[in-house]
């Protein structure tokens, strides 16, 4: 039970972190991109922009993604979700957790966020948990969790690549490897490495460390475009790392 509250619990501290660091950039990139959109020009129409931009953003950008969100579907082992554009195939040694099950798993972030500079994100971030599965023979889970971003967030991811958002994850490294450690894992290592995802490379966030004395190991993949939500997916397995052959089992659907 401890170690699918682990997962689930790092997932929504990866959130936490990104949702920190995700704020920051918007005022050194664009200044004004609270009052106007990223793209306009300043050079044009400097005193027109904090005019125009709030009446298209709030409308436009904000709302479209809402219509076409959709919930994952679960059917003979298959996981898909047309909004992340994601699927997986499970066998039978895979045990896929129901929307009620999920909502009955005990919360540990708040343990692992107590005390740190995470904990005051953690009360302004929307998340929920789309898919969530584990393998007893393997000893290794994997959950997909969607956060819900606020407009200033969105217009900050815009003008960052999965480099940019991992390196200004990892600036809040401590911070993480603090909160793990109050959920009891001794972290070895943590870093950005690349990984083969949905058929192209991607940059991901790779842990390793120790839960009462047992290996464990974290790999953590994201997509902060994905119109008003993002994703987090986190894979854990522990004694062996497996955590990248259970990546490749998730394939691209349209």
């Amino acid at each position: 039970m401890k170690k699918r509250m682990i997962s689930l619990a790092l997932a929504i501290l990866m959130v936490l972190s990104m949702t920190a660091c995700g704020e920051k950039p918007a005022p050194t990139e664009a200044p004004t991109a609270a009052t106007a959109e990223p793209t306009a020009a300043p050079t044009e129409a400097p005193t027109e922009a904090p005019t125009e931009a709030p009446t298209e953003a709030p409308t436009e950008a904000p709302t479209e993604p809402e219509n076409t969100l959709a919930l994952g579907t679960v059917e003979n082992g298959t996981y898909t979700n047309t909004y992340a554009g994601i699927g997986m195939d499970l066998d039978n040694t895979w045990t896929i957790y129901t929307a009620d099950q999920l909502q009955e798993l005990p919360d540990v972030t708040s343990q692992m966020v107590e005390g740190t500079e995470l904990e005051e994100a953690m009360a302004n971030v929307t998340q929920f948990t789309d898919f969530m599965a584990e393998n007893s023979q393997l000893i290794a889970n994997v959950n997909v969790l969607f956060q819900k971003l606020e407009l200033s967030q969105r217009i900050a991811y815009s003008v960052m690549d999965e480099k940019a958002v991992l390196d200004a994850t990892m600036a809040q490294k401590d911070m993480m490897i603090q909160a793990y450690s109050q959920g009891g894992i001794n972290v070895d290592s943590m870093e950005i490495v690349t990984v083969t995802f949905l058929g192209q490379e991607h940059y991901a966030l790779r842990t390793a460390g120790q839960m009462q004395g047992v290996p464990c190991y974290f790999l953590q993949v994201f997509d902060f475009w994905l119109g008003q939500y993002s994703m987090t997916i986190t894979v854990s397995s522990y004694v062996e790392d497996t955590t990248g052959d259970i990546l490749a089992l998730f394939y691209a659907v349209e």
